[in-house]
């Protein structure tokens, strides 16, 4: 018998996943900022941890991982059409994350938002690059994971 994954169990995982990302580049950019003290290192550590547990038990458990990894011809008719949508879903929502993110960028160096230093413009741009790195690559299984009524092993 298929093992199922009911909707509310991968959309919780989706939340945490992506909220423990959230913070992990939040701990990031406060050790950067200020000085990385211990409770900054563990609470990147745990929400590093954390993230990837409900990665790997949303996403890879569930299969979703892969099928948005694999060849157009190794998918039936309605799986292509479920995968198109969420690509075309995940690229609109990273548009305007990104557009969001340069305008803040933006602001920041113009109106001295957020005083940064040399290292803290390297940092903000390294946490903002690797951030949109993971919505491209994360975006479109997360899809598949929030709007899927069933999915089975």
């Amino acid at each position: 018998m298929p093992e199922k994954f009911s909707i509310r169990s991968r959309r919780c995982g989706v939340i945490i996943m992506f909220s423990c990302v959230i913070m992990l580049f939040f701990f990031f950019l406060l050790g950067e900022y200020g000085n990385w003290k211990d409770y900054l290192i563990l609470g990147a550590v745990v929400s590093g941890i954390i993230g990837w547990f409900s990665f790997q038990l949303t996403l890879k458990t569930t299969g979703l991982w892969k099928m948005c990894r694999r060849k157009a011809q190794n998918l039936d008719e309605r799986e292509k059409t479920v995968v198109l949508n969420s690509y075309r879903l995940s690229y609109l929502i990273f548009g305007v994350v990104s557009v969001f993110m340069v305008f803040l960028i933006v602001l920041s160096v113009r109106y001295n938002l957020i005083i940064l230093t040399h290292r803290g413009h390297f940092s903000f741009g390294l946490a903002i690059v690797l951030f949109l790195d993971f919505l491209v690559s994360m975006l479109p299984p997360s899809i598949l994971a929030w709007t899927e009524p069933v999915v089975e092993k």
